[in-house]
């Protein structure tokens, strides 16, 4: 139980000092599964939601997201990036805002932002006039 212990107040040390991720032997130790991902990337946009109805809209940045979501910076930044992709969030030098209209904005929207990946969407995919054949 103790060196549990030790490896989440080591976790929170990293986040708290913008360490991109938490080794242990040398190796990476944590990701988030896609249901992980799809519930962070809702809590970051409930986040800036937040942030943009409480008064002027000031770019919240990936370390005030990472602190507040206690997840490492590295992973709030790839959520940010996904979501700037497909619309959602604004990004300049000072950090992210909100760049949908929170009001027609749900949940699948966002899990939907979270697991396409936007350069699918570009690909012109021609499919075979013969089944049989896949050249």
């Amino acid at each position: 139980m103790a060196c549990w212990y030790a490896v989440l107040v080591g976790a929170e040390i990293a986040v708290s000092h913008r360490v991109d991720s938490v080794l242990v032997h040398g190796a990476a130790t944590f990701r988030l599964d896609s249901e992980g991902e799809r519930r962070a990337g809702i809590a970051i946009m409930l986040h800036l939601t937040r942030a943009a109805t409480a008064g002027p809209s000031l770019p919240v940045t990936e370390d005030q997201l990472a602190r507040d979501l206690r997840l490492p910076p590295a992973i709030v930044r790839g959520l940010c990036f996904r979501l700037v992709k497909r619309g959602l969030l604004s990004e300049n030098v000072a950090g992210f805002s909100l760049r949908a209209d929170p009001e027609r904005m749900t949940f699948d929207t966002v899990a939907d932002a979270i697991d396409r990946d936007p350069t699918l969407d570009r690909l012109d995919v021609q499919m075979p006039t013969d089944p049989g054949r896949l050249n």
